[in-house]
């Protein structure tokens, strides 16, 4: 019988090489995985559909359905009901508050009222001083009213005590605060001070300036009341000084003198008086020395020859 007969042909296996690996068995794990649960507390209303099997897990799964009296809603209105009361509340006790504070300072103001009227009732001097006169007796009842109240008692600060006067428009722009100052009272006694005040407003029915000195008096040697001349310190000027009866008037009514020049010829000078005292009028004006007409001056004018007769200056 014929023979069957099969092609075959030699196949090469691939050879590892020594040392290059070696065989092992294994399997794919399984993927992450987690199940879903559910983290309140109620029936299952919706779940997933059995046609999403096999796609893609996102979204919503299952809606749990709550039983009555537990609804969640329900206790939120609840909760903020609460919250709308406690707020409520604590306006209500913020307000209490307020108007506690309110009659804590009514209060403090009562306290300071009292506290007052109660150191009123002890009346001590403003200043230190001499007791002038004690009108208050025992028993007496006193008024009070601030200015307007009854006087109990006198007090006079003497040490140091003031010397006013007055300064004519004309002079008080040479007086300033500071300055020395000197008065001789009634009596003869001499006390010197400093100017301590000058007014800036003129009285309107004298139109002169108050100024006041201020003067020690330890030994309480100066009373109040007592009348006193005062002569202050100012910017020495040169004066001299002349007999009142020295001073003339020219055609225009000016005030001066009539000086003798130097070749023996009669001259009108203006002067201005600086003092008046006993020994004769300062007058400034005139040159460091002048020969002055002292008497015959209403006889002569200005450029009459004179024949003068020299009298001892006045010392």
């Amino acid at each position: 019988m014929p023979a069957r007969a099969r092609s075959a042909s030699k196949k090469r296996r691939p050879r590892w090489p020594r040392g290059a690996g070696l065989r092992a068995r294994g399997r794919i794990p399984r993927p992450r995985g987690r199940g879903a649960r559910g983290r309140g507390r109620g029936r299952a209303r919706r779940g997933p559909d059995q046609r999403d099997r096999g796609h893609d897990a996102v979204g919503v799964w299952l809606r749990l359905g709550y039983p009555r009296g537990v609804e969640p809603r329900r206790r939120a209105r609840s909760a903020e009901a609460a919250i709308s009361s406690a707020q409520a509340g604590l306006e209500a006790a913020r307000s209490g508050l307020e108007s506690a504070q309110a009659r804590i300072r009514s209060a403090e103001a009562g306290v300071a009222r009292a506290e007052d009227e109660i150191a009123k009732l002890v009346i001590t001097a403003p200043f230190d001083g001499l007791l002038e006169t004690d009108t208050a007796e025992l028993g007496a009842l006193l008024q009070s009213g601030g200015m307007g109240g009854d006087p109990c008692a006198t007090v006079l600060q003497l040490d140091p005590i003031k010397l006013v006067g007055y300064a004519p428009e004309t002079d008080v722009a040479r007086v300033s605060p500071g300055a020395g100052a000197r008065a001789q009272l009634a009596d003869g006694t001499a006390v010197t001070g400093e100017v301590s005040f000058v007014s800036r407003s003129a009285d309107p029915t004298t139109r002169t300036f108050r100024i006041e000195v201020t003067v020690p008096n330890d030994d309480l040697a100066l009373s109040a009341g007592q009348t006193a001349e005062i002569a202050i310190e100012s910017a020495g000027v040169q004066a001299h000084l002349l007999p009142q009866s020295a001073l003339t008037l020219n055609d225009d009514g000016a005030m001066g003198v009539r000086t003798i020049d130097a070749d023996r010829t009669a001259r009108f000078v203006a002067v201005e008086i600086v003092r008046d005292t006993v020994e004769g009028l300062w007058v400034t004006g005139l040159p460091e020395a002048a020969d002055v007409i002292t008497l015959g001056q209403e006889y002569v004018t200005d450029g009459v020859p004179v024949a003068p007769s020299f009298e001892p200056v006045i010392q």
